[in-house]
């Protein structure tokens, strides 16, 4: 969020999505007024819709309808590029989580990123499980005052022999896919651990 006024300022977009929740921050007002100012499109994508962008389908999976918990309120989605799928939950948490598996969608996806940069508030087993991932990747800073990627997380994504990347080891990190294949590029080589991360 504290960023997106200056990437509606900069690049041509189309449309903003959020969840609809109002803040009363200046962080909050600033991007209202950048979406107002460059006559951005704005929707609160629910829980079933589904859009066809090109070859890419994105499914959004969370939220049905707004809750009293921001994290929770996150907006997930799966995209699917040909055979290559990805799950991202944003913040959403093991609340959100169980809300998803209990819809009974399909969630299996190549690669996760992470919910709540690796947080042990999410990313619950049966979530992991239900994707079943060959790559996950969290954001987090280096040295983070929340301690994220929380040990645990790592440690159980390890057991699962899933690959694991994070902006605080490997820097920026892109994947590729030509809908049939994909690989993972990162800025600077690395491995992590419970002990290598900022918990």
């Amino acid at each position: 969020i504290g960023q997106m006024d200056k990437v509606i300022e900069n690049v041509d977009v189309g449309e903003v999505w959020m969840t609809g929740e109002v803040g009363t921050s200046q962080t909050f007002e600033r991007i209202i007024e950048a979406i107002e100012t460059n006559d951005v499109d704005y929707h609160e994508p629910r829980a079933g819709e589904i859009y066809d962008i090109g070859p890419l389908v994105l499914e959004i999976l969370h939220p049905t309808q707004l809750g009293n918990d921001s994290n929770n309120n996150s907006i997930s989605m799966k995209l699917t590029f040909g055979e290559v799928s990805f799950v991202m939950t944003g913040d959403a948490e093991a609340k959100s989580e169980a809300s998803m598996l209990n819809r009974n969608v399909d969630l299996s996806a190549e690669v996760f990123s992470l919910g709540h940069h690796g947080s042990s508030t999410s990313n619950s087993e049966s979530f992991i499980d239900a994707i079943s991932p060959d790559v996950a990747i969290y954001s987090a800073g280096v040295g983070n005052s929340y301690g994220h990627p929380h040990d645990e997380v790592v440690a159980l994504i390890q057991e699962k022999g899933i690959d694991l990347y994070g902006t605080d080891v490997h820097g920026t990190i892109v994947v590729k896919t030509d809908g049939r294949d994909y690989s993972v590029l990162t800025k600077k080589d690395g491995t992590i651990s419970p002990s290598s991360t900022s918990s």
